[in-house]
């Protein structure tokens, strides 16, 4: 049951909040950032950071047990969260708080990009394990970098569909991890 309730939430309720609050403006020309600090959407950026570091929590803190560095990677999710929550926290206004635009772009742009590398680390923990078990997972995880990088080179900053695409993808690649771990832990039991 509680499986269940978790893939519920990493795959629909994760996914419909995050299109919800991007959708208030237009995904290609403004980020997430803009959205949350506009009007009355502060609070609704604030829930969606929590829903943020709940989906890539669960899923992470599932993966931990089949780690070797399982410390380090404790570590790095927990600075992740904190830099999320700070970013999520601090207001983008430049023009009337701009050193506080400026540390919510720090923490914006750093929070990301060590939640790609702890699930890099991760993935390349389980690849060592077994390489042709998460040969697939490694692939995907390229493919959300690439993809990514592409948005981010054609329309030349991030943008809400980026920042979407990166969070809902990674969430369920982390998920599919947990999950293949969890399978692969039962069958080395029996």
């Amino acid at each position: 049951m509680r499986e269940k309730m978790i893939k519920f939430y990493v795959m629909l309720i994760y996914p419909l909040i995050t299109l919800a609050f991007a959708g208030q403006y237009s995904l290609l020309y403004e980020n997430l950032s803009y959205v949350g600090n506009q009007g009355n959407h502060r609070l609704f950026f604030i829930l969606w950071g929590i829903a943020t570091v709940l989906a890539m929590g669960i899923s992470i803190t599932r993966c931990i047990p089949y780690c070797y560095h399982k410390r380090q990677i404790k570590w790095m999710c927990a600075f992740t969260t904190g830099l999320l929550m700070f970013a999520i926290l601090l207001p983008y206004l430049p023009k009337t708080y701009p050193f506080l635009s400026f540390l919510h772009l720090i923490f914006s742009f750093t929070a990301p990009t060590c939640l790609l590398l702890c699930v890099g680390l991760l993935l390349y923990e389980f690849y060592l394990m077994q390489v042709s078990f998460f040969k697939n997972s490694f692939q995907i995880f390229m493919l959300i970098i690439i993809i990514a990088l592409g948005i981010l080179f054609r329309y030349g900053s991030v943008n809400s569909l980026c920042e979407v695409f990166i969070a809902i993808s990674t969430a369920n690649l982390l998920y599919y991890m947990a999950s293949k771990c969890c399978w692969m832990s039962k069958e080395e039991n029996n």
